[in-house]
Parts: C-alpha cells; sequence; structure tokens
C-alpha cells in the first residue's frame, strides 16, 4: 500500500487554527491526567467549541469551513507527532547501539595514524596501477568497525548485516489505538431493583469471560447481547456495574462512534481499531450504546453510515467467532437499545446479537429497591417509609428516582436556609445587631438583598455556630415525585387514574365479572399460573351512552395499580399507508414495556369497524394489526385490552372471537336502586353540604335525601351521565339563589333541576335487543 500523501498547512485560516490547537496540545502535556492514564487526542467538536468560547477572530468563521479546517490540522499536527516519534525511536536505537564504542573511537583513530608518514596521504593501487585515495565513508561505519573504503568502485563492506535488516531496523514501532478500554471503578455505579437482570447477564456473559475454560465443551457459544429497555432504567449501568465487579475492561464502541461525526469512513475505521484494542486486552467487553441511533432498519432512511457499521459490526463480530474457535481469550459485545423495533434485522442474527435481555419498568418492590440505594448515603429518619413512596412513583424509572431525590435534596436545602435566615435575624435581633427593617413595598429582589446581608452579618458575629442537620422527611420526596415528570407520562401513559369503585354507583355484576377477568389475575398471577390460565383476557363494555363504561375501566385500573393507557379510536388512524398499524405495533410494544398495563380503547368501532364496510384497504389493514397483536404469534404479557362501544355491531366479528375480546359486558341504564347509588356517589364526590334537620327537606338524614330524588319518578330512564346533569342543575340553581351562609341545596333546587333535565337516551330497548343479539352468538 502506497504511503499516505503528508498533510500541507496551506490557508491562512489553517495556519491560524494551528496555532491554536498547537498552544492546547502545550498546556495538555503540562497538565498529565492524576491517574496516569494516556490523554486523548482532541476531537474537531473539542476545538470547535473551544475555539467558539474565546474571543479569536476565528470564533466568527462559519461552521463547515471551520471544522474542515481543524480537520486538517488535527491531521496535520498527528503526522507531525508520528514523524517525530519515529525518529526518537530511531534515535533511541543508535544511541544504544553506539555508546559502548563512543568511548574508545579517539584512540582507535590515533592507533590507526601510529604507523604512517605525518605528511603522507594513504593510498591503494587501483586496477590501472594508479594511486587511489582512501575515503572515509562515515564516523558510524568506523565506529562500529567498519573499513568502509572505496576501492576502485568495490562494493562497501557491511559487517555482515544486509541492507533488508538495516531498513527494518529503522521502521517505526506500531503504536496503540487510541480507542482503548477502560477498568470501570465499582464505587461510581449504584445499581437497585435489577437483581433478576444482574444474575442472568453474570450467568450467560461474565461468567463466561472470567472462566472461558469451564465452558469448552459447549460450541458457537453468543457473543453478542442486546438489552433493550425504556431509557432510563439502567442499561448501560448494568453492563458496567458487572465489569467493575470482575475487572473486566470495556471499549466504549458507542461513544467513540459520536467521534465520526457520521462519516462511514472514520466509523469503519473506528470499529476495527476498537475490535483490535478487545483482543490485545481480552477478555473484554465492546459496550455499543443506543445501537438504534447508529444502524437504522433498511427500508427506512437508511444511508452510507448506517451501513457502514452494520457491515464492520458484521465481520467484526464474524471474526470474533474465528478468535474465539482458535482457543483466545474471549471478547462479546453487548448493545443497548431503547427502540430494538428500528434496528436491521440482519444485527439479529445467530452470528451478531442472538440473545436479548429485557429491562421493564420497575414494579413496586424494584422502586423501593432503587430508593434504597440510592438514598444510602443520606440520613433519613428511622421510620422512612419506602414502600408507601414506591407506591406513589408508579411509572417512575431509575433516572426519574434519581432525579426526584434530588429535587428533595434541594428541598431540604432550602428548608434548611429558610431556618437558619430566622436563626440569624433571632440572634442579630437578640444582640441589638439586626439590619434596617426591610419596607413592606420593597421589591422581592430588594428583600432578597437584604436577606443576603442579613445572613453575611451573622456569618461574622461572635454568636454564629455551625448550622444544624436538617433531615430529608417523607413530605420532602412526595412533593419532589409530584414536581417531576415521570417516563411513562412523558411517553404518552396516564397517570393511575384516583377514580375508586365507589364513585361507580350500581354495576355490580360489570365489577364481579372484571374481577375475574383483570383484576385478580393482576394481583395473583400466580393463583392463574397454577390453574393454567396465563393467557390475559379482553372485555368490551357497551351499552348505551352515559351509564359509565368509561368510569368503569377507569376504576378497574385504580383497583388493580396497573399502568394505563388511554386511547381514543381514531388518534390511531393515520392517512399515510402503513402509519396506522406502525403506531399499534409501537403501543403494544409500549404497554408490554410497562406490564401490568391496561390499555383501554374508547369508541372502538371507529378504529376496528367491519372489513368489508370499509371504503379503504387501510381500514382492513388496521384491523389485521390489532388482531395480530391480541392473538398474534407474540405473547403480550400481562397487557389487559379494555374496549367500549356504543354500537358493538358495527366492529369486525374477528376481534370479539375467544382469545380476543371475548368478554362482552352490558352495562344497562340504572334501575331504580342503581340510581339511588350513583346518586349517592356523585354525592361523595362533591363538596356541597346536605340539607340537616332544620332544612327545607323535613328533617331527612342523608341517606333518606339522596333515595327521595333518585326515586322520583321524573328520573325514570336517566343514565349516570343524566343524573350527574341533574345534580349539576341542582347546584347552579342553588348558586344563583344564594345571597349569605353556607351554600345548600334545597327542596326548591332539585325541583327546578328536575324540570329542566330530560332523559338523554331515546330508545333503550334498541340496545336491549343487540345485547341479546350479541350473548346469544357468543
Amino acid at each position: 500500500m502506497a504511503p499516505r500523501p503528508k498533510q500541507s498547512l496551506r490557508q491562512g485560516l489553517d495556519r491560524d487554527v494551528y496555532q491554536i490547537v498547537k498552544k492546547l496540545e502545550d498546556e495538555r502535556a503540562q497538565n498529565p491526567p492524576k491517574n496516569g492514564r494516556k490523554r486523548a487526542r482532541l476531537a474537531v467538536d473539542d476545538v470547535y467549541e473551544i475555539i467558539k468560547k474565546s474571543n479569536s477572530s476565528l470564533s466568527r468563521q462559519k461552521r463547515k469551513p471551520l471544522e474542515d479546517a481543524i480537520e486538517r490540522v488535527l491531521e496535520f499536527h498527528r503526522q507531525e507527532a508520528d514523524d517525530s516519534d519515529s525518529e526518537a525511536d530511531i534515535e533511541v536505537e543508535e544511541n544504544k547501539s553506539n555508546k559502548p564504542e563512543d568511548r574508545f573511537l579517539l584512540n582507535r583513530q590515533m592507533v590507526k595514524h601510529w604507523g604512517n608518514p605525518s605528511n603522507s596521504t594513504p593510498t591503494a593501487q587501483g586496477a590501472d596501477g594508479k594511486s587511489v585515495k582512501k575515503r572515509r565513508l562515515s564516523l558510524e561505519s568506523e565506529a562500529n568497525g567498519v573499513e568502509a573504503v572505496s576501492e576502485g568502485g568495490r562494493t562497501p563492506k557491511t559487517n555482515g548485516v544486509s541492507s533488508e535488516a538495516q531498513v527494518k531496523s529503522t521502521k517505526k514501532v506500531q503504536k496503540p489505538s487510541k480507542y482503548g478500554s477502560e477498568l470501570v471503578t465499582p464505587g461510581n455505579i449504584v445499581l437497585g431493583g435489577l437483581n433478576h437482570e444482574l444474575a442472568l447477564l453474570d450467568r450467560q456473559l461474565f461468567s463466561y469471560l472470567q472462566q472461558p475454560e469451564d465452558y469448552q465443551r459447549w460450541k458457537d457459544l453468543p457473543i453478542g447481547f442486546l438489552i433493550t429497555g425504556p431509557p432510563g432504567t439502567g442499561k448501560k449501568s448494568l453492563v458496567r456495574a458487572l465489569a467493575a465487579s470482575t475487572s473486566t475492561p470495556v471499549v466504549p464502541l458507542g461513544r467513540y462512534l459520536k467521534d465520526a461525526m457520521r462519516s462511514p469512513e472514520k466509523a469503519g475505521k473506528i470499529i476495527v481499531d476498537c475490535f483490535e484494542e478487545a483482543k490485545r486486552c481480552a477478555p473484554c467487553v465492546i459496550l455499543v450504546e443506543r445501537l438504534h441511533e447508529l444502524v437504522g432498519k433498511s427500508g427506512s432512511g437508511q444511508n452510507d453510515f448506517d451501513q457502514e457499521v452494520i457491515l464492520q459490526l458484521e465481520t467484526g463480530m464474524r471474526n470474533l467467532r474465528e478468535w474465539d474457535s482458535d482457543g483466545n481469550k474471549p471478547v462479546v459485545v453487548v448493545a443497548t437499545t431503547s427502540r430494538p423495533e428500528l434496528i436491521d434485522t440482519s444485527l439479529r442474527k445467530p452470528d451478531s446479537f442472538s440473545r436479548t435481555i429485557n429491562i421493564k419498568v420497575p414494579n413496586v418492590d424494584a422502586r423501593e429497591d432503587i430508593f434504597r440505594a440510592l438514598t444510602h448515603d443520606i440520613e433519613l429518619p428511622p421510620n422512612f417509609d419506602y414502600k408507601a413512596l414506591a407506591i406513589r412513583t408508579h411509572g417512575f424509572v431509575g433516572e426519574d428516582i434519581r432525579s426526584v431525590i434530588s429535587i428533595a435534596n434541594s428541598r431540604g436545602k432550602d428548608r434548611l436556609m429558610d431556618m437558619e435566615h430566622q436563626r440569624a435575624r433571632r440572634v442579630l435581633d437578640e444582640n441589638e445587631a439586626s439590619p434596617t427593617p426591610v419596607l413592606e413595598n420593597q421589591p422581592s429582589w430588594g428583600r432578597n438583598n437584604e436577606d443576603r446581608q442579613v445572613w453575611y452579618d451573622f456569618i461574622s458575629h461572635p454568636a454564629y455556630t455551625t448550622p444544624t442537620t436538617v433531615h430529608l422527611t417523607e413530605e420532602d420526596f412526595i412533593a419532589a415525585a409530584a414536581e417531576h415528570t415521570p417516563y411513562m407520562r412523558r411517553m404518552g401513559f396516564s397517570d393511575i387514574p384516583s377514580t375508586s369503585w365507589a364513585e361507580v354507583g350500581g354495576l355490580q355484576s360489570v365489577r364481579d365479572a372484571i374481577q375475574i377477568s383483570i383484576i385478580r389475575r393482576i394481583k395473583e398471577p400466580q393463583l392463574f399460573a397454577k390453574l393454567g390460565r396465563q393467557r390475559p383476557a379482553g372485555v368490551l363494555l357497551f351499552g348505551p351512552p352515559g351509564c359509565g363504561k368509561t368510569l368503569v375501566a377507569r376504576a378497574v385500573a385504580n383497583d388493580a395499580k396497573a399502568s394505563f393507557i388511554l386511547i381514543k379510536g381514531p388518534e390511531l388512524l393515520n392517512k399515510y399507508v402503513g402509519e396506522s398499524e406502525r403506531a399499534i405495533r409501537e403501543l403494544f410494544m409500549r404497554a408490554k414495556s410497562c406490564a401490568p398495563c391496561i390499555l383501554f380503547f374508547d369508541e372502538m368501532d371507529s378504529l376496528v369497524p367491519k372489513r368489508e364496510n370499509t371504503t379503504t384497504e387501510a381500514g382492513a389493514r388496521v384491523v389485521n394489526a390489532l388482531l395480530a397483536e391480541l392473538d398474534g404469534g407474540d405473547d403480550r404479557g400481562q397487557v389487559y385490552v379494555i374496549g367500549t362501544s356504543n354500537r358493538p355491531d358495527m366492529i369486525d366479528p374477528a376481534i370479539l372471537r375467544p382469545g380476543r375480546l371475548d368478554k362482552l359486558l352490558f352495562i344497562d341504564l340504572p334501575t331504580e336502586d342503581e340510581r339511588v347509588d350513583i346518586l349517592r356517589a356523585i354525592y361523595r364526590s362533591s363538596k356541597v353540604d346536605i340539607p340537616d334537620e332544620d332544612a327545607t327537606m323535613g328533617g331527612q338524614d342523608e341517606d333518606d335525601h339522596i333515595e327521595a330524588i333518585a326515586r322520583d319518578p321524573r328520573c325514570k330512564g336517566f343514565s349516570g351521565a343524566d343524573l350527574y346533569g341533574l345534580y349539576k342543575n341542582a347546584l347552579d340553581d342553588c348558586i344563583l339563589r344564594w345571597t349569605s351562609g353556607d351554600p345548600v341545596i334545597t327542596k326548591e333546587n332539585w325541583e327546578v333541576a328536575l324540570s329542566k333535565t330530560r332523559p338523554s337516551v331515546n330508545n333503550p330497548e334498541t340496545y336491549r335487543r343487540l345485547a341479546a343479539k350479541l350473548h346469544h352468538q357468543s
């Protein structure tokens, strides 16, 4: 291969950048790393940021020309460093060979001239008889005992050393790769809630790295592992923690690939160098973070950079297989991703990332473990309730919990400062050293400045003492959790609804059916596993509008303490081909990562209509995609589906077959007794006082008061929504008539409300006939 031409600096911009780079290198040389490791070379991004932050005229240059100039200068500087290293290596070798002879060189030259006339010149006879002057070719040759004399074109002697060997001796010694490995310090990593994943990765990967001889009887062991899970769940920390505990070096390939700046050539060289470095320090782990950002899926905007990374990873891992079969120390590749569906399928082959370890959103026990691990060095009250805090932080991942602890620390610090300012004013007042009091109309910035002056006066006062310790409390963490937005909410998940069964009036038969279909399956999975009923059920709630179908679904999620995703049917539809199906697949993938999870599809008839009635193929594809997720080859785990509809006859029949939404629950208009329960639930959730014994209702107690209104004949045919509308009308009339004192809904307010409110369901018999037909078919 022809040698690479040496870079030259011709432009004025290059020369200016060179001066800055030279200055940076000099500063780095004067301040070596304290840990003794070799400092990484300057990157283009590093120099660019330094120039932009400086006052140099270069900071006004455009980004692209400046980055190109920085890249040329760095290449030129590396060549300079390589050349100086080569010259230094050669000089060291020469000094080593010459040093023993230098002390005798002068003596030998003097002895040579002892037998010669003082003014004569040594001669030798040539082929034609003429004298030929002898001349010394090199001082170094004499120093090594070589008579380098040209005699009539005769070839000089080389003391038995060939010219090829001399050339080889001057070659530069190969320098180690700048993409080196690193040893992780155990004290820098805190893990919690990952005991199962930790044991799994240790058994499948790190045990093999530490004792490869115990696994020689098994062939073709996996060399690629893919760790998947939502962001912030500890995928990278899991690998680094095990590497630290086993003193296994890690080559952070994903971090080095960021320096490639999406250049295919640089990326290919980085991957090759990293794989060679891993072989050099084997046993070793190559860590590729956020693999989905480096390799796009085929057909999804894949570019040259993605293709080069995929090719080099495939080649490198194939070579690792051969390296391992030759009996060398093992090297494995571990990649992390939060979007496994975006990774090209060629990297999921047996020779690549064949093993997958999935990390889910932590449950209550895992969150409690994380809180304990991250607060091990924080002084908390002895009766601190970790379990209650874990229950309140549903949907929080490890990164969210770390943020909650940080916010709680800030609250504790603010409380300490408030206490210290109060103590400062009290001490200064007692010693008659208090500054001038703050005026009432002084702006806030002035008051803050005055508080600061009080604090400075207190610090310098003789009565000042060290601040007392302020412990964090559960209230600090609860307030911090309420202030922080967790991962699940950022990803479109809803909070666990606050709706309880106490707010749902009636519907006892529906409650019992849902207890068996969903709630007890989530709370008691071992029971159903022993009975062989492990497949999650699907429930369809149908009936007239306003009868509490959505309220029931929210109460189910609250009772089961499961993740909850509310989907309005039309919001998954997209006019672009394939986008609706992709949205359905991603929805179920998100639900699996946060299992147990309840997917609540409102207005399901608009999402999955009968395929023979759809006007386009897009509607049929959406139905097929949902069918594939409901009972396809992939196990959907603890993902439970609840659908609601006013017109179940418009839903595609395939959705309602066994194994899908096979539990059909009809929610009819409430009976007279159920109306009493519903109105009582409405009152329990309101803050309006009911009349006491002196009120106009004639001294009835609360239950009789509510029952009298709910059993009124004018309420016949009212749905739950109608009863709530009745209450709102009575409340509005109460507010309209109120003049003073505590507002109380009176009989007159109810009479006005009853005269205004009408049933919203016109033909309930239609829904009952439809329910009878569906139950007969099922």
